[in-house]
């Protein structure tokens, strides 16, 4: 699908500016992330809600949708607020081509299902929350975990809809000691950035709450976090309940919602079709990691972020170009001999003599892309704490082509 360029920027020059984001990492806080005191692995047990909604996820974790010849309804146990979810993968079928030409969709278990009633079309709902228990958390493991989530205003149930997750940076404690201050990362708080002002309708957003010991960042650092188990129930969830593409899932994150990001294709690199996150790093401890997953992938990076180092994101960059099978597996923006300019939306400005560049020889449908800047948020340290608008359009010309 083509983007509307006039409505485009119309909406990014109105982006809310966002501040507040912290980083997490030896550049940021003189240490590692502190461990999860409920660390699992990727693979979880029968976890639930308390009160109100039962989720499993099976004894080996699976959460790989299954594809095949089908109605385009058909449903699985779906629902929310007292409805099961036995955890298994849940059946899908194949669709019609997407505009544009791209491959079929491959539709969720929720397709053909109404929302749950509580769901706000066109803004962000609250779903889940450890914070204060109403809508009630969901059970990973032994840890309460919230989300929220944003559902198009012309959502349709019929059609398969991108999902994009969302990871962001360090926020406030909630008073109760649990969760994000505001967890879609609309507000005050950690940026999450606004593709509903970009994306034209094509796009369920879910805002992922922290769920940790120390809950006003992700555990980033940790091989055995929580979000190795929490993130295969909530996708579980989310095809259950809406009618997903389950073929085009992407992530974003910034800042800690950026190591989160890299924690997840790390795990659970097959199932992601792209990933474009700002600032972050590769956890110096990851599970064992998925091979082979192609991924299109884009890096944004100060190079003067004084929160997290340019340097320390090259190891993810590296992965990428490694798993997706790409000419090179050394991550150097600034070598014109491996790599080409990559054209941003004509009219898009990147702050701080903004490049974007993609590596050569990587498959046509999965490229690695780095967009570095220099000293372009001076007043955020660098950290597009407040020189931001331009970050939701830049990912979005990525994630609608792939």
């Amino acid at each position: 699908m083509r983007i509307n360029l006039l409505g485009l920027f119309s909406s990014a020059l109105i982006a809310s500016v966002f501040v507040g984001a912290c980083a997490t990492g030896p550049d940021a806080t003189g240490g590692m992330s502190p461990d999860s005191s409920d660390g699992g692995g990727a693979t979880g047990a029968e976890t639930g809600t308390t009160d109100a909604t039962q989720i499993g996820t099976g004894d080996d974790g699976a959460t790989n949708t299954e594809t095949g010849p089908g109605d385009a309804s058909a449903t699985s146990d779906t629902g929310m607020n007292g409805t099961d979810f036995d955890g298994s993968s849940p059946d899908a079928s194949v669709g019609d081509a997407r505009e544009g030409g791209t491959p079929a969709a491959t539709r969720s278990a929720g397709c053909g299902t109404a929302p749950p009633p509580n769901v706000m079309l066109g803004g962000w709902t609250d779903m889940a929350d450890p914070g204060n228990g109403n809508p009630p958390p969901i059970k990973a493991g032994n840890v309460n975990r919230g989300y929220w989530v944003y559902v198009p205003a012309n959502y349709d149930r019929n059609k398969p809809y991108k999902v994009i997750y969302q990871g962001a940076g360090c926020g406030v404690p909630y008073p109760n000691g649990n969760g994000q201050s505001n967890k879609s990362g609309m507000g005050t708080y950690q940026p999450v950035w606004p593709f509903q002002n970009v994306d034209m309708g094509e796009a369920i957003q879910v805002g992922i709450d922290y769920g940790y010991s120390i809950p006003n960042c992700y555990d980033d650092h940790n091989p055995q976090s929580n979000d190795f188990t929490f993130f295969p129930i909530l996708k579980t969830m989310i095809e259950s309940t809406f009618c997903v593409d389950a073929s085009h899932v992407y992530l974003s994150g910034h800042s800690s919602g950026s190591w989160w990001t890299n924690q997840m294709t790390c795990a659970f690199g097959n199932e992601i079709r792209g990933i474009a996150v700002s600032t972050g790093g590769e956890p110096p401890q990851q599970p064992a990691c998925v091979t082979g997953a192609h991924i299109a992938s884009l890096f944004l990076h100060d190079f003067n972020d004084q929160l997290n180092s340019y340097q320390g994101v090259l190891p993810a960059c590296a992965r990428a170009l490694k798993n997706n099978g790409c000419a090179t597996t050394t991550c150097d923006p600034s070598n014109a001999a491996t790599t080409t300019p990559w054209p941003i939306l004509q009219g898009l400005t990147i702050p701080g003599k903004g490049q974007c560049v993609q590596f050569n020889g990587c498959p046509a449908d999965s490229p690695v892309v780095f967009c570095t800047t220099t000293n372009a948020d001076p007043g955020g340290q660098n950290h597009y704490e407040f020189v931001n608008s331009f970050i939701a359009p830049l990912f979005w010309h990525l994630f609608s082509q792939f």
